[in-house]
């Protein structure tokens, strides 16, 4: 065996923790392997056992979903390295302390693509005994290749939640208000917009996390003025707004 190759059972134990996280995450092993920098075939070979994974091929998948992949113990590499609380980095917080807000979240913002429409998908946010943390990952995107995932920060000091992409050092956040009666989290988003050709351009807009146990109906994809869902979605994003859980300054006037 090469040294940069894993062993046998680190192999089965990465295979299947990429199995599983491919499946929960409900993303396709072509996208992984785009977030990885890696072809398919490599991806599918390693995976099928026809090829070892190299530590250089699984490091690139473990930043491509911010996880740890290889057990420090290869000897129990099926046992969890979470110890039920996060880093300080994320609020420190214990997985006992932020169970209220697991579950999963319909997702409204503004559309980009269509200034008149809503944009509506579905978030899941989880512990994550891998990283020991609350993680989150998008589904239902109607936009899959920009479906995201990554941490949760919960920290005491803002009251805010801080929900946090970071591909390569391509930053994307959204910071909301911890959760009304309801359960709604109102805030804000700052992302890219893809423009034309590469064009990518700051963009920052209101954005609302629903609890999906509270929606009898919850329409996905882009929502215009004449469709259902769109009143009640629209009066979500206006109370971001005016109440107001974020803000908007406009720019210096100037003579």
């Amino acid at each position: 065996m090469d040294s940069d190759e894993l062993s046998e059972k680190q192999n089965l134990a990465v295979a299947a923790r990429i199995r599983e996280e491919l499946a929960r995450r409900r993303i396709s092993r072509q996208h992984l392997a785009d977030l990885a920098k890696i072809s398919l075939s490599t991806l599918e070979k390693a995976l099928s056992g026809h090829r070892p994974f190299t530590l250089a091929t699984t490091i690139r998948l473990e930043e491509a979903l911010a996880m740890r992949l290889r057990a420090a113990d290869v000897q129990n590499v099926s046992s969890p390295v979470s110890n039920g609380h996060a880093d300080e980095q994320f609020g420190a917080y214990s997985r006992a302390s932020v169970a209220w807000i697991e579950g999963l979240y319909l997702t409204i913002r503004p559309s980009f693509g269509d200034r008149q429409a809503i944009f509506a998908y579905c978030t899941e946010i989880h512990w994550s005994n891998a990283s020991s943390n609350l993680r989150f990952n998008e589904k239902d995107r109607l936009d899959a290749a920009f479906t995201q995932q990554g941490t949760v920060a919960i920290p005491n000091l803002s009251g805010h939640i801080y929900l946090s992409t970071n591909t390569s050092g391509q930053q994307r956040l959204v910071i909301v208000s911890r959760p009304s009666i309801t359960g709604e989290m109102y805030g804000i988003l700052t992302t890219l917009q893809a423009g034309r050709g590469a064009q990518l351009t700051p963009v920052a807009a209101p954005i609302v996390y629903i609890p999906m146990k509270a929606l009898a109906e919850a329409p996905m994809g882009r929502i215009g003025p004449d469709q259902a869902g769109f009143a009640p979605y629209a009066a979500f994003l206006r109370r971001a707004v005016e109440e107001p859980f974020a803000m908007f300054l406009p720019g210096v006037a100037t003579q």
